[in-house]
């Protein structure tokens, strides 16, 4: 019991850290640094596993990383309390139409 809300404490950390990276590559304009062409260029940057050691490659790919890890977290979170046979009905409703909800992208 305790586990998932740790597991649901992490993952709120990561998307909020997620946002928080996101805003900064946004507002630095650092959104092509990684390169613009997405077949070719994701998810490596600029060719690389890695980015080169400048500013603004790096942190457009650790927002990448923390946006995978955040969608790693989430579907890990909504297993974990879905699969609960503790949690009320109304709990597993709420996870299946929210999860149901960022798969259709709506």
């Amino acid at each position: 019991m305790r586990v998932k809300y740790v597991l649901l404490l992490l993952t709120i950390a990561s998307l909020f850290t997620a946002i928080v990276v996101g805003a900064y590559v946004t507002v630095a304009g650092f959104g092509d640094a990684c390169g613009s062409s997405v077949p070719k260029d994701w998810p490596t940057c600029l060719g690389g596993l890695f980015p080169p050691l400048l500013l603004a490659p790096v942190m457009e790919y650790t927002h990448r990383l923390f946006a995978a890890l955040s969608t790693l977290l989430l579907l890990l979170t909504v297993i974990a309390f879905w699969r609960d046979k503790g949690s009320e009905t109304s709990v597993k409703r709420m996870l299946y139409a929210r999860d149901a909800r960022t798969t259709s992208g709506t």
